[in-house]
């Protein structure tokens, strides 16, 4: 709840100061495709740590390597060799990232991370909706 509060001033500050176009309406349609994302994450993940009882302690590892494998608080130009680059645009939260910080700091849209984006959520929440009730029925067993 605080996040979001927080979110919604930092976008009314941004708003306030001219930074407001017309693509801000993508926004919603954005955060649903991240939602779907995650969700689709949390289901694999979920799913396989009912098996897999230490994958708990590695996604929280995973995670903290990922926050900083992602370029939130550093720009990727800031990367100078171009094939470690090519793997950080690998990464599906990367794209996540530029679409956002396009949208709302320089009013554009650039079309291939948004498509990248589509493309990942979908294929992301159906992988992971599959899984889930693939392997639900094994749950019992196991727990």
């Amino acid at each position: 709840m605080e996040a979001t509060y927080a979110s919604n001033l930092r976008l009314l500050y941004l708003a306030t100061q001219g930074y407001v176009n017309s693509l801000w309406v993508l926004l919603p349609f954005i955060f649903f495709l991240q939602m779907l994302f995650t969700a689709g994450l949390v289901a694999i993940l979920s799913s396989l740590s009912v098996f897999l009882r230490d994958l708990q302690q590695l996604v929280a590892l995973g995670i903290n390597v990922w926050f900083f494998l992602t370029p939130i608080i550093y720009p990727l130009s800031m990367i100078q060799s171009d094939s470690v680059k090519a793997y950080f645009l690998l990464n599906p939260m990367h794209s996540f990232v530029n679409l956002y910080r396009e949208i709302v700091l320089r009013g554009e849209l650039p079309l291939i991370n948004l498509q990248i984006v589509i493309v990942v959520s979908l294929v992301s929440y159906l992988f992971g909706g599959w899984l889930f009730m693939r392997i639900k029925h094994a749950f019992g067993d196991v727990l």
